[in-house]
């Protein structure tokens, strides 16, 4: 296959997948969708379908954003966005309107749209633009996508939705290979990620559930990601009621009904579960070290905090 073939169908693939993300579906591409390898039989089969499922992931649980995942905040906006408003004016890229600039599929059509300049200046034997393409999408998933993606990936299979389970390991195949065929390209260091050190909150007086919860839904901190399904799942398994509302309100609520009903140290060995469980996908699926290290060391360094909690009681 040729560099500008595999360029193309780059272009192709990220095109469909930013559109999914980004709107649910459209109707270019819902015959597409229909040939992934591996869509289950219950995947939607209307547009109005896709939609609803996409809201139901994307518009209630998952926000696909990479200040949601990488800011210490999860406002919008800041550093993070600065970078990514400075990628897209390079390429003079034109993000989808209507939702902020670090939404994973304004990156992803990002990738589409300098995968298909490539693709163009291979055809037209441009060598220079070839390289400077690449050099933008090097920049995209390294200092970007890549940095989040896998922990995007494991939050959609958290959700126990196979549909978009395919998707999202489809997504993280094609950006690792991708990242791996532009690494070829120079020897030239690329940045360090790292992620921030978490506050040692157990240290400081006057630490309660609502600081802890603070902690394990900043993902930067605890190297996890929690939806409000996830939590009431949390109480399922713990056979306890579950509160409704924003994230932070429902997991301070589980925690007071563990306590209530005798069942904290439950609670605190089933986020111990979720920890390990997200350390073996980082270990074992995910081949590129440099993205994943900063997240295993912070599961690790969660999984001690939880620990420290359950032989305090």
């Amino acid at each position: 296959m040729s560099a500008e073939s595999i360029a193309r169908s780059r272009a192709q693939i990220y095109s469909l997948l930013s559109d999914v993300l980004l709107h649910g579906m459209t109707a270019a591409h819902l015959q597409s969708i229909k040939t992934t390898p591996n869509l289950p039989s219950t995947a939607p089969t209307s547009i109005d379908d896709w939609k609803a499922l996409h809201y139901a992931l994307f518009g209630l649980n998952i926000y696909p954003y990479e200040t949601e995942f990488l800011s210490e905040t999860g406002f919008f906006g800041g550093k993070v966005t600065d970078d990514i408003a400075k990628l897209y004016y390079e390429a003079a890229y034109v993000a989808y309107a209507d939702e902020p600039l670090d939404h994973l599929g304004s990156l992803l059509g990002f990738l589409a749209m300098t995968c298909q300049e490539e693709a163009e200046a291979h055809k037209d034997g441009i060598i220079q633009a070839v390289y400077h393409m690449r050099l933008l999408q090097r920049r995209c998933l390294n200092e970007h996508i890549l940095c989040w993606l896998p922990a995007f990936t494991l939050a959609v299979h958290a959700q126990e939705e196979e549909t978009f389970g395919v998707i999202a390991d489809m997504l993280l195949d094609l950006a690792i290979v991708h990242h791996q065929d532009l690494s070829e390209d120079n020897n030239r260091p690329t940045r360090v990620f790292n992620l921030p050190t978490p506050p040692n909150i157990l240290d400081a007086k006057n630490t309660g559930f609502p600081e802890i919860v603070a902690y394990m839904l900043t993902p930067v901190y605890s190297g996890l990601y929690f939806t409000r399904d996830d939590i009431v799942r949390l109480s399922q398994q713990l056979e306890i009621p579950h509160a409704h509302g924003k994230r932070r309100r429902m997991f301070i609520k589980l925690m007071d009904t563990a306590i209530e009903h005798n069942k904290l140290g439950d609670l605190l060995a089933l986020l111990q579960d979720k920890g390990i469980v997200w350390h073996q996908f980082y270990k074992n699926r995910v081949p590129i070290p440099r993205f994943t290290d900063a997240w295993v060391k912070q599961i690790e360094n969660t999984l001690d905090f939880l620990q420290t909690i359950r032989d305090a009681m």
